[in-house]
């Protein structure tokens, strides 16, 4: 079975059931090309981990939890829905 590179990340970030992760194990043991591919993911899934975490630990600037809140409810900023904005006229 070829196995795509959304199922192989599915699988890096344990986001698959235990079946298919056996699957993928198994087929890893037989392709060393698969085992690659998937080392190659994880590699780069530590990388960003890494290179995010103190930013991922900071908290959200209050002006953003504004803006949020403002979308979560329909409206952006200027107080236009953010479905029934106008649209500007081609130049």
């Amino acid at each position: 079975m070829r196995w795509d590179d959304e199922a192989l990340m599915a699988y890096v970030h344990g986001e698959l059931d235990p079946a298919e992760s056996k699957r993928i194990e198994a087929a890893m043991a037989a392709d060393s090309d698969l085992a690659r591919r998937v080392r190659a993911f994880r590699n780069a899934r530590r990388a960003l981990i890494t290179a995010y975490e103190s930013v991922a630990r900071q908290p959200i600037p209050e002006q953003w939890k504004q803006l949020l809140d403002t979308l979560e409810e329909g409206e952006g900023p200027d107080g236009f829905s953010i479905f029934q904005r106008p649209r500007e006229k081609p130049h």
